[in-house]
Order: structure tokens, then sequence, then C-alpha cells
């Protein structure tokens, strides 16, 4: 992993592909370490996106909807495009920055979520589960972290970050992650 912290930091970064199969390699290693250390259910074999029969992915996939739901917002409330992405190609109808942000709460937002009600993850993806899915991922938003010196909600912070990328696109400052204390 450190190899790969390595590179991202050094000139050797041709193009955003070469970022791409870092960030891929990365995330593969990222759910392996999750699926070994029984952080989700046994029917988890790999990650996969969309159209997963799986229950584990399916969860994940409606938690990252959630979370792009909440970023998209911040974004336009930051008077930014959410379709112009610096890394995720831009599509029609893709929001491209949205995904961009997003990486940097996956994780601690829904992932973590996740992993905590693992053991209701059965079956299939139902209404009720949804709700359980939402609702802790809701409350995790809310939550109060410290910020600046400061007690504010994750939400906050999330819109704090992206007006913080706003002024690093405008040439302003330079933009630094909010680290997580797990």
């Amino acid at each position: 992993m450190q190899k790969a912290i390595d590179t991202l930091k050094s000139s050797k970064i041709i193009d955003t592909n070469d970022i791409f199969s870092i960030e891929a390699n990365a995330a593969h290693r990222y759910f392996e370490f999750l699926k070994f250390n029984s952080l989700l259910p046994s029917s988890f074999e790999h990650r996969t996106k969309r159209a997963s029969s799986e229950i584990s992915n399916q969860a994940l996939n409606y938690g990252y909807v959630i979370l792009l739901n909440i970023i998209y917002k911040s974004i336009i409330n930051a008077g930014l495009n959410p379709y112009f992405g610096v890394l995720h190609t831009m599509r029609s109808a893709k929001p491209s920055l949205a995904l961009d942000i997003m990486e940097e709460y996956r994780s601690f937002i829904v992932d973590r979520n996740i992993i905590k009600i693992r053991s209701s993850l059965k079956g299939e993806l139902n209404a009720e589960l949804k709700k359980v899915i939402a609702s802790n991922i809701l409350n995790s938003l809310n939550k109060k972290l410290i910020y600046n010196h400061k007690k504010l909600t994750l939400e906050s912070i999330i819109q704090r970050q992206v007006y913080k990328i706003s002024a690093f696109f405008c040439g302003d400052s330079r933009y630094k992650s909010y680290i997580f204390r797990w």
C-alpha cells in the first residue's frame, strides 16, 4: 500500500488511468481485508457494483447512493457543477465531480455503517433493510466531530470541505482532506 501512496506522490503518474489503476488495486485489497477479517457477511466474495445479487454489495451500493446525494447537494450549494469531474470522466448524466469527492467519505460514512449492521445483511435488500441503512448513514452525518477546533456535524464538515475544493479550483488555497478518527 505504501508503494501506491509513494507512486501517487511522485511525478511518475502519466494520466488519470494510472490513478484509477492504483485506486482499483487499493480498493481490491481493502475489500479483501474486509472479507478475510469477516467484517462483511460470509456471502461477500468480492466487490461488485451494479446489478449485484449479493446482499453486502447491494447494501454498499444503496449507501453510496445516499452519500452521492449528500455530496451532490453540497456541490450545488458551493456553486460548482457536479458533472465537471476531475478524475471521473465526464459523461452525460454522470455527476463526475460528485463521484470524485465522495471517494473521500465512502469508507467512513458508508462502509463503516454496513460493517456495523452486517448481522442484518441476510436475504434481500428490502424496504426495512434500506430504512436501517439510511438511518445509520444519516445518524453518522448528524454526528458532531471536531473540525478546525469546533464541533460540527459531519454533513456540515462535508459542506465546508466542498467550499475548500471550490476555493482550490479558483486558485485561492491548497486543499487538504478531512482526516477521520476511527
